[in-house]
């Protein structure tokens, strides 16, 4: 039996058979295009500490573009992110703030979503502004009682031939599938039914404007942001 080709992340090594993951370098589990330039802000850098690396293709100096972590040194410390966040923390007066994230790869890119909340196709392209970005994250004690409650995945390659292969949830860690091998001709669903349905508790910031999209369980972005500086 002839598998589909797969693409594995080198950084956290999560492996998917999803055409465009394998075609784009992309990985769902880190939300990341593991083909993009990479490069991390050098000594004495002041967000050299931060963790991030640069996000915009490999080839986007050749085109005059900075590095994406020298245009959020350049953003981050603007009065409209604190703008931002005081619009935000004012719409959710009842949410704690969890964790900051300075990156987001790629936002601009998402898909249209099917009847079962699996990515479409083709993928589509939102006019979203490419970055800088910051996410923000509220503690969400729901979800965190059920990625709690998860169970423990099964091994699919450690199963015998002709074994039923089983799929969990990306965001939470619940099962979603119990498929047969030949799987790829109808992908499993990465997200749950609880979790596509939830109120998902992430939302991004652009820098530049201080315009505040709401993010879903499935990574992408919203098409109109939900909170604006005007």
């Amino acid at each position: 039996m002839s598998h589909p080709p797969t693409f594995t992340c080198p950084e956290c090594g999560a492996t998917s058979a999803h055409p465009k993951d394998v075609q784009e370098g992309y990985c769902g589990h880190c939300h990341r295009w593991t083909r993009a330039c990479n490069e991390r802000p050098p000594e004495g850098h002041p967000m050299r500490d931060s963790g991030v690396a640069c996000h915009l293709p490999q080839d986007h100096l050749d085109f005059g573009q900075p590095h994406s972590w020298d245009i959020d040194a350049a953003v981050a410390r603007h009065e409209i992110l604190t703008g931002a966040l005081e619009k935000l923390r004012a719409r959710f007066p009842d949410r704690t703030i969890d964790r900051f994230d300075v990156q987001l790869p790629h936002p601009i890119v998402a898909y249209d979503v099917d009847e079962h909340g699996e990515r479409g196709r083709p993928y589509r392209q939102w006019d979203l502004p490419a970055g800088p970005w910051l996410v923000v994250t509220f503690k969400d004690p729901e979800l965190a009682e059920r990625r709690a409650s998860a169970p423990e995945p099964i091994d699919n390659a450690s199963l015998p031939a002709g074994a039923p292969m089983y799929y969990y949830c990306r965001s939470c860690g619940h099962q979603t599938a119990e498929m047969a091998e030949d799987w790829w001709e109808q992908p499993p669903p990465s997200n749950c039914d609880w979790c596509r349905q939830h109120d998902w508790p992430e939302y991004a910031i652009w820098k530049v404007t201080g315009a505040v999209y709401h993010v879903g369980a499935d990574g992408a972005v919203g098409e109109d942001p939900i909170l604006t500086l005007d």
